[in-house]
């Protein structure tokens, strides 16, 4: 594995807890995909309409 998708793990990690099951699945698989860009504004998108 590339840096990259271990950083992408970390933070997927980092925000395991503020998911729901289904969205952590599916950021998961964006990561394992090679999807990093779709990972990034995923989890992003998800945490702004959560916490804003």
């Amino acid at each position: 594995m590339n840096n990259e998708l271990v950083e992408c793990f970390k933070l997927l990690k980092c925000y395991k807890y503020k998911l729901t099951k289904q969205q952590y699945k599916t950021l998961k698989g964006q990561i394992i995909a090679n999807d990093i860009n779709g990972f990034r504004k995923g989890l992003f998108t998800i945490l702004k309409r959560k916490y804003v």
